[in-house]
């Protein structure tokens, strides 16, 4: 059973199979939360407490309103207790030889909850408009530049921080790459603007939902900065594939057929 599916029969207490359904199967886990707040804080901060305590005790402390949990979930990705972990969990998406850890299974629930939260919770509003992300720590950076081919795509597996403004001061490497995010496309995978549930000011941070999938639009020559060096790709968010039809897809977005099959082999392949 993978993260995800995990997550899914833990929030729902295995009333749904996510099995052939997976955006249904995530709009009841949004519906499940919005139904009854307190269980869902009581089972996502189950299993964090047992590997991720100081994320728990935000969970605590953050939601004593807990009609605050949807902006709490939130929040507590961009404490970065858990941000690590999580991500690396969901990048090793290879799950035909992949085992899930017991950490990986206590953050399950928080897991598959923010993921809901960012597809279906309309307070968070979704940007249309152009992002950047730096890839600061690139230690080999031909190997990176390889794997963005001009008319090639690109998948995000984990979830992925933009901004509004590209922000170079994070590029660590002497060379480092500088991604401009076209969002123009209509896309089930926009990114959601978070900056006002952000501790960090300044960022104007945007979040794509883990899974997202970018064109590789053009590569432009390196340019200086500072004692450093930064290369420009652009790339474009993949448009929504009008052919899969899902009564689940939240107003405003739509996935990619290939797209869905890759989420179902994600959450089915692993035991």
């Amino acid at each position: 059973m993978s993260l995800l599916n995990f997550g899914i029969n833990k929030l729902t207490l295995g009333k749904v199979n996510p099995k052939g359904d997976f955006f249904g199967s995530l709009k009841s886990v949004y519906d499940t939360i919005q139904a009854d707040r307190n269980a869902a804080k009581s089972r996502i901060g189950e299993g964090l407490q047992r590997s991720f305590n100081e994320s728990y005790q935000s969970l605590l402390k953050e939601t004593i309103d807990v009609n605050m949990l949807e902006s709490v979930l939130v929040y507590m990705y961009k404490e970065e207790h858990i941000y690590g972990d999580l991500n690396a969990a969901l990048r090793q998406h290879d799950c035909t030889e992949k085992s899930i850890t017991s950490a990986e299974y206590n953050l399950a629930a928080y897991a598959t909850a923010l993921l809901a939260t960012l597809l279906y919770w309309q307070t968070l509003p979704e940007y249309s408009g152009t992002t950047f992300r730096v890839m600061g720590h690139v230690p080999n950076i031909d190997q990176v530049l390889e794997k963005y081919e001009v008319g090639s795509n690109v998948v995000f597996p984990a979830f992925t921080s933009s901004s509004r403004v590209p922000l170079l001061h994070f590029g660590t490497s002497d060379e480092f790459i500088l991604l401009k995010i076209d969002n123009s496309q209509h896309s089930f995978w926009s990114p959601n603007d978070i900056a006002k549930l952000s501790d960090i000011t300044g960022e104007q941070e945007l979040l794509y939902p883990c899974l997202a999938e970018f064109k590789v639009m053009s590569r432009l020559a390196k340019k200086p900065y500072k004692t450093k060096f930064y290369h420009t790709i652009q790339i474009q968010l993949v448009e929504n594939d009008n052919s899969l039809s899902d009564d689940a897809i939240p107003f405003g977005r739509s996935g990619q057929l290939h797209f869905f099959l890759i989420l179902l082999a994600l959450i089915n392949s692993m035991s």
